[in-house]
């Protein structure tokens, strides 16, 4: 279950980090210049999404032993960020704005990713 987790938040956040690319390539439309029109678009949050992205399908591909721990990582971090961002309100150690959508977003990706982790450790 922990695989296909990983490879689920790999391809999305793979997207994502992209998405956020292009769109800071283009004029800022009426939607702010927010990723699918929801998720913040600084280059730091963008640069995130595709490091989780990308080191989770080369965890998957590569390195398929570092799933675990991939996914122990990546949901410890994402809940710091979402403690952060709730605590700061909207900003994450004053380095990046953090919207309602994201705080969302990443409350789930903890919750996913700490749920797989402790539901069966040996299923990585």
């Amino acid at each position: 279950m922990t695989k296909h987790t990983t490879l689920m938040l790999g391809v999305g956040f793979t997207f994502l980090g992209f998405l956020g690319y292009l769109t800071s390539l283009v004029p800022a439309s009426d939607k702010g210049g927010l990723v699918l029109g929801l998720f913040s678009n600084s280059p730091l949050q963008v640069s995130l999404y595709l490091l989780t992205g990308l080191t989770a399908l080369w965890c998957l591909k590569q390195a398929k032993k570092y799933v675990g721990l991939w996914t122990q990582v990546v949901g410890i971090t994402y809940a710091l960020i979402t403690l952060a961002s709730v605590v700061q309100k909207g900003s994450v150690l004053g380095l990046v704005t953090i919207n309602t959508s994201d705080t969302v977003l990443f409350f789930a990706v903890a919750v996913m990713a700490l749920t797989h982790m402790l539901s069966d450790p040996k299923d990585a």
